[in-house]
Order: structure tokens, then C-alpha cells, then sequence
């Protein structure tokens, strides 16, 4: 599992495209290593009005995990924690695991 602050939007249109060349997503996500078909809890999360800093509503942290992982996640746990910022331009999100 891959977890950070990517300064990404993978849920922007360039970020959906197949083609590793214009897509970090896709060159993660590229099947090479086999294990690394990822699933993205925070695919198609929308960050919380108060956590928009830089105006967008779409989350530049993220969660990469292969799928022996992806069983263990605890569905709909996804969630942000909206802290006062303080130097951040976003809000950590969270989420569940069961082992």
C-alpha cells in the first residue's frame, strides 16, 4: 500500500486516461508488476467544502493498494477529517482496514 500526499488529482480527465506518458495513475496502476492493478479507495471522493484550499473538490491524498489489500478494506469507511488549516491546503482523509 501506497499512502501520501501525491499533489495529484486522479480523478481529474488527464488522470482517467490509459496512457502512462500523461497519466501517474496509469503508470502505477499498469498491471507491471503483476500485483499492481491498484484500487484507490478515494476514487470519485469529493474533499469537503472546508477542506478546498486550493478551490478544487477533488483530493490530492490517496491510497494505492494491490488487491490481496483491497479485501481487507472496510467499505464506505472513507471519510475526511475537517481540521483547522494551519499551512495545509487539504484535510487528511481516513479510512478502515480489517485483518
Amino acid at each position: 500500500m501506497i499512502i501520501g500526499d501525491f499533489n495529484r488529482r486522479f480523478d481529474a480527465p488527464i488522470e482517467r486516461k490509459s496512457d502512462p506518458e500523461v497519466s501517474l495513475y496509469a503508470e502505477l496502476s499498469d498491471s507491471e508488476p503483476s500485483a499492481a492493478q491498484l484500487f484507490r479507495p478515494t476514487e470519485g471522493y469529493k474533499a469537503q467544502p472546508e477542506c478546498r484550499g486550493g478551490g478544487s473538490k477533488w483530493l490530492i491524498d490517496h491510497a494505492l493498494m494491490t488487491r490481496e489489500l483491497r479485501e481487507h478494506y472496510v467499505a464506505g469507511s472513507l471519510s475526511g477529517l475537517p481540521v483547522p488549516r494551519k499551512g495545509s491546503d487539504h484535510c487528511p482523509v481516513v479510512f478502515r482496514m480489517k485483518f
